[in-house]
């Protein structure tokens, strides 16, 4: 038993490597070495040539290590020997690859076409021409968008008739009573994420309401400020957001009870996002 050797390593058993003797898949070997030497793998000619001079009866009596046959017959990696042959290019030493790969597809994929990129240091783009079809009807359509803009003035109109009615909230230590508007709950969840959002459950579904009701806070307090934009506030001025949400009071006393940093609080007071450093009795 100590005499017997791998046909293809040439090593005998060992505790990780075991020795196996099966005629069917020793001739298996053998059409996979002639394919992979038939796509130009030249290293496997030696074995190859050992697997054609064996006669049936040395067939029956030869041996293999598993882990040495497996990466041979691997159908993936010939198709991969298959493709780079049906593919390849002869490529001098001087050469440049990129130089010559527009040539090199052109010449394959004769239906492709070439786009210049608008940025000088990327490539250009390869795309079909159905594509390039497609992307000048989308363009004409979206430069004739009247009645889009229609739409999008009305849904506007809704949105913001629902925020305007909305009654004042006061904050009384709880944000479990702050009540986010249905109708502009809805276009912000479609808007994110999707008519699919509606399909989701768990936790996927606590994460999306929770994204949906800051983004509704945030868009329902700068709708009902009172704060001019170009207007900037002094300290001793009494011009106070009077609009309050959970994002507007929440964020700042979180903050302020994690980090302690005024100068971050009011820097978020500043662009209207929660409250400043000093909260109005």
């Amino acid at each position: 038993m100590s005499d017997l050797v791998c046909i293809i390593c040439h090593e005998g058993a060992s505790p990780n490597k075991g020795l196996i003797s099966n005629p069917e898949m020793i001739e298996h070997l053998y059409e996979s070495c002639k394919e992979r030497l038939s796509l130009e793998q030249t290293d496997i000619k030696s074995l190859t040539d050992r697997l054609a001079s064996l006669s049936d009866v040395e067939c029956k009596s030869a041996y293999y290590h598993s882990e040495c046959r497996k990466p041979i017959v691997n159908r993936g990696m010939i198709e991969r020997l298959r493709g780079a042959k049906r593919y390849s290019m002869e490529i001098t030493k001087s050469g440049n690859y990129r130089k010559y790969l527009k040539q090199f597809l052109s010449e394959r994929l004769p239906n492709l076409q070439f786009v210049k990129s608008l940025r000088k240091s990327e490539p250009d783009k390869v795309v079909l021409p159905a594509a390039v079809s497609k992307a000048i009807d989308v363009l004409s359509a979206q430069m004739d968008s009247r009645d889009t803009i229609k739409h999008l003035e009305t849904m506007a109109r809704m949105l913001r008739g629902e925020i305007m009615q909305q009654q004042k909230w006061a904050f009384t230590g709880s944000f479990e009573d702050f009540p986010n508007l249905p109708l502009i709950q809805f276009f912000l969840t479609h808007l994110l994420f999707g008519s699919q959002a509606l399909n989701v459950s768990g936790m996927r579904d606590k994460e999306v309401n929770k994204m949906v009701d800051v983004a509704c806070q945030f868009v329902v307090q700068n709708t009902k400020t009172d704060r001019q934009v170009k207007h900037q506030p002094k300290a001793n001025e009494g011009f106070k957001q009077t609009m309050k949400t959970s994002l507007s009071v929440g964020l700042h006393l979180a903050i302020r009870s994690r980090v302690r940093n005024k100068k971050l609080v009011n820097t978020l007071s500043d662009v209207y996002i929660g409250s400043d450093y000093k909260i109005p009795p």
